[in-house]
């Protein structure tokens, strides 16, 4: 695998993890560093937990070769072995996505198998459509009402679609361009009837290209829209939405014409640092509330801004300096409820946080899901006094 501006963190978020990777950079020295680690780059280019005890290809330079009388410089490429040691295996496949709905009802996607509890996960029920492959995406209104997308091997994408909690599903296929396969995709809906699928296409990763398809009728038809780059989707209303991706996960673009046209949205804060934005998460039209994350060699950092004008303006809120420094292009786990309420999942902040934290999902100030990811390997947890204490629970097999 290859991928010219791809950071190492973006091969751990792939559908399907690779087992292991050899991860290339220049060091800038031409030469070979034998104790060149993924964690000694000046910024944390990948996690090293990702891929434990894994060491960077080296491109060490070029060098001149004459054949015939022409003169070539090439790439030396002195290789650091795979040193990589077996990490312990969960018996559970990884968690893809997780949402608390209520206190009680919520989802998770696993596996490419979905699973819904009403009990705040002390059991769960398998809720796959029963014909269908492996899941890439799903999302729910209420405990009801959801919709799950599967891309195919020929990168067509099939979308589901359930009112009664997933005992019963029917589909439809996107009218995707032919010719053009999908590698990742994404949903959003804010009622029964009105929601949106954002798709990527399949390129290098300099490339971001994907397309809008919005629904009125629950997804039995779909329309073309517009994007400006691939990546999630967030509609406050069926006109006003917002759009968080582009190839290094640090665009955000605003529609207010139902993703016909976008705007990029500038992130403007103090200080520099590569900046990834989290899709804003509004309480109404007019206040809302986003959290950005940002890189710079020497450590991480979370910003909160919030709006009160439609996200004409943003104003910082709260800057929360991270335990731990993240790789770039990774987002902190943070977790909104409303433009005045929010949690960060670090142990600056929480104390008694599990390791590993990556996704937040609250359904109150006080009660919320966290996803803890390393090696491969899930953990879900669950507290109801905002984080103070966490439980783990038992993810469904």
């Amino acid at each position: 695998m290859y991928g010219t501006a791809a950071t190492g963190n973006d091969w751990y978020t792939l559908n399907h993890v690779p087992d292991s990777t050899w991860l290339a950079w220049y060091n800038g020295r031409a030469s070979y560093i034998p104790t060149m680690t993924v964690q000694a780059v000046n910024q944390a280019w990948v996690t090293e937990s990702y891929w434990p005890n894994h060491r960077l290809f080296q491109y060490s330079g070029g060098h001149t070769e004459t054949w015939g009388g022409a003169s070539i410089n090439v790439d030396s490429n002195a290789a650091a072995g795979l040193v990589a040691v077996a990490a312990t295996e969960s018996s559970a496949p990884a968690v893809q996505q997780m949402e608390l709905l209520t206190e009680n009802e919520g989802w998770l996607l696993s596996g490419g198998r979905l699973f819904r509890t009403a009990n705040s996960g002390e059991t769960w029920q398998n809720i796959t459509p029963p014909q269908a492959g492996a899941l890439a995406q799903a999302a729910f209104v209420d405990a009801q009402r959801g919709w799950a997308a599967e891309v195919s091997g020929r990168g067509q994408v099939l979308v589901w679609r359930t009112r009664n909690g997933g005992a019963n599903w029917d589909s439809g296929e996107l009218p995707l361009p032919a010719g053009q396969p999908v590698s990742e995709v994404w949903l959003d809906f804010w009622d029964a009837e009105t929601g949106v699928v954002s798709v990527k296409f399949a390129g290098g990763a300099n490339f971001s290209r994907g397309l809008l398809f919005k629904t009125g009728d629950g997804g039995a038809s779909w329309t073309l829209a517009n994007l400006p780059a691939a990546g999630p989707v967030r509609f406050v209303t069926p006109e006003f939405g917002w759009l968080a991706g582009g190839p290094l996960h640090g665009d955000l673009y605003v529609t207010r014409n139902g993703g016909f046209t976008w705007q990029a949205q500038p992130v403007v804060a103090p200080g520099s640092g590569l900046a990834v934005a989290q899709l804003p998460v509004f309480a109404d039209e007019n206040n809302g509330a986003l959290a950005v994350t940002r890189h710079r060699p020497g450590g991480s950092w979370v910003e909160i801004y919030a709006t009160t004008d439609s996200g004409q303006t943003w104003q910082l809120q709260e800057n929360v300096s991270l335990s731990q420094s993240l790789a770039p292009g990774t987002a902190a786990a943070v977790g909104i409820v409303t433009p005045r309420q929010w949690l960060v999942a670090d142990a600056n902040t929480l104390p008694n946080l599990p390791p590993h934290p990556t996704r937040l999902s609250l359904a109150s100030a006080a009660v919320g899901w966290l996803l803890a990811q390393n090696n491969g390997h899930s953990q879900l947890f669950f507290t109801d006094n905002g984080g103070q204490t966490w439980a783990e629970i038992t993810l469904p097999q």
